[in-house]
């Protein structure tokens, strides 16, 4: 589903151009840049000098994203300049190739992890959100969290049971996705609308998107999270820690992605 375009030419010396889900790395010596190819018609340019992240007048672009594929051992800023940092916590560390490693073993105790990435919280406006994620499992274990956001009482969250990929639209309100659990890369967004629906769109690998969904039967209204966290359950629980890689996280405040948006 990608057609062939023109690299725009940058300077330094090109030492690499992969394509990592919809998304063009093209390297320099000096700085790495993300280019999706069905945004021809390049709107916004956001980002750090290290880690550009381009989208077009037909996607709208995201409140936060978070880009883990680069060489770090302390934390990274939100592109869209919020002033938000992912954090990593526990020895956690980050590479321009496997993004941020979480690999914690689930051979010891996985409420002790101890290995995450700690995020400024994003806010839900009034109940319409979509939520990115795109990692690696490492090791399949029942009930991993693989991301959480936590508000007062209840969670939003996405995680692994050992069988499938499971995502809370809210709190208990939860999307039981038919891909399985297993040690692949996953793709996975969650799009929220306010007295509508609540769509997992789950890519496996190189398998097709995997559409699941749900009516809400309890609307969220405005929404104050106070912690989000990567690899493991967030707020009060802080278990059910996950062993994998985070290549990047976004966030959608007030806008539910189309399937469009999506593909």
């Amino acid at each position: 589903n990608f057609r062939q375009e023109v690299i725009p030419s940058l300077s330094g010396t090109n030492t690499g151009l992969s394509l990592n889900h919809n998304y063009w790395k093209y390297k320099t010596t000096s700085h790495e840049f993300t280019y999706n190819p069905s945004m021809p018609n390049i709107k916004y340019l956001m980002g750090t000098a290290n880690n550009i992240i381009e989208t077009s007048s037909s996607i709208t672009a995201p409140t936060h994203s978070y880009e883990f594929r680069l060489a770090n051992s302390t934390s990274v800023s939100d592109q869209m300049g919020s002033g938000g940092t992912a954090t990593y916590e526990g020895g956690s560390v980050s590479t321009s190739s496997n993004g941020v490693v979480l690999d914690n073993d689930y051979s010891s105790n996985l409420n002790t992890g101890p290995k995450y990435v700690n995020i400024t919280p994003p806010s839900v406006v009034d109940g319409t959100y979509s939520y990115e994620l795109y990692l690696k499992v490492l090791q399949v274990g029942a009930w991993s969290h693989l991301a959480n956001i936590h508000h007062g009482s209840g969670e939003l969250w996405t995680a692994g049971d050992g069988t499938n990929i499971r995502i809370s639209a809210h709190d208990t309100q939860e999307i039981t996705s038919s891909v399985t659990h297993a040690v692949d890369v996953y793709h996975i967004v969650l799009t929220v609308t306010k007295n509508g629906s609540a769509i997992a769109y789950v890519t496996k690998g190189t398998d097709a998107t995997v559409t699941n969904s749900i009516t809400l039967t309890t609307q969220a209204g405005a929404l104050s999270p106070n912690s989000w966290n990567l690899g493991r359950r967030a707020g009060s629980h802080q278990n059910a820690y996950s062993n994998v890689e985070v290549y990047y996280t976004r966030w959608w405040n007030n806008h539910a992605l189309s399937a469009s948006e999506v593909a």
